[in-house]
């Protein structure tokens, strides 16, 4: 019975162009404030697809029996990569979140814009930060919440009217 090899050489190509991958991606996604030049930006999303193609193409010397181990590996790593801060190119998370708490007071999320007012008692200070914390994340600051029980009584029982269909339209029958 022969003894599985892996050949140092390739298997050292692929771990240093995974590490590399790992060490762009941190230094793409760190920090928690939102990206200012979108040209740098794209330069290391570029770099991080380089390097990618790169492990790829050096992942083509290992052994068949290796390459499951260092795809696993080399996924996992890039996925905890993800980990290392808050997402930072885009606010949809923070907007999925809002609509879910407008909604569970059981509020329609399209009836009021985010600062509405009569929505002063649904923020959260992690998603509408006051103050200091507002320079930090680059948001517009917005007012104090007023007092919860005041704007619960105020925003009342979530109305529902039929809308009038307009005048020459014609809408489709659910089959």
């Amino acid at each position: 019975m022969t003894a599985f090899r892996t050949p140092a050489p390739a298997l050292a190509a692929t771990t240093a162009v995974l590490a590399a991958l790992c060490v762009t991606l941190v230094v793409t996604l760190g920090g928690d404030t939102f990206p200012e030049d979108a040209a740098l930006l794209s330069y290391q999303y570029g770099a991080c697809w380089l390097l990618f193609g790169g492990a790829a193409l050096a992942l083509r010397k290992v052994p068949v029996r290796a390459v499951a181990a260092v795809v696993l590996t080399g996924g996992i790593a890039v996925a905890v990569t993800g980990l290392v801060s808050p997402p930072t190119t885009s606010t949809d998370s923070s907007r999925y979140a809002w609509d879910g708490r407008v909604q569970a007071a059981g509020i329609s999320p399209y009836d009021h814009t985010p600062a509405d007012p009569a929505l002063a008692a649904l923020r959260d200070p992690w998603l509408f930060p006051v103050g200091p914390a507002c320079a930090d994340h680059e948001r517009p600051g917005l007012a104090a919440p007023e007092d919860p029980a005041r704007a619960a009584r105020r925003l009342g029982a979530p109305r529902r009217r039929p809308r009038p269909a307009r005048p020459g339209r014609v809408r489709p029958v659910a089959r």
